[in-house]
């Protein structure tokens, strides 16, 4: 994976906090907008944006198998959100 900013994603709000699965197969970034992007960085697009967080998001943290995405938001909350359940449920996050 070569080296890129928020912005080579098409983000263009600022992120305060990125974590990368175990695997390097996502991506996830924590954005002052509100919005978690999730991330493939390999083709260098994102996958989703998932809303639901009512204040800028300050952490994201993968679980060891992708099965979910944990972050917190200074609306004093964590959420919890499925990452490959979801693509094996539903065919694709994109």
């Amino acid at each position: 994976v070569k080296s890129r900013g928020a912005r080579d994603y098409g983000i263009s709000t600022m992120v305060y906090n990125m974590a990368w699965a175990k695997d390097g197969k996502y991506l996830a970034a924590g954005r002052v907008d509100r919005i978690v992007s999730l991330i493939d960085p390999d083709r260098g697009v994102v996958l989703k944006d998932l809303h639901g967080h009512t204040e800028s998001v300050t952490a994201c943290c993968f679980s060891p198998g992708n099965e979910v995405l944990a972050t917190s938001s200074r609306d004093a909350t964590i959420r919890i959100w499925p990452i490959e359940s979801q693509k094996r449920a539903k065919g694709k996050l994109n």
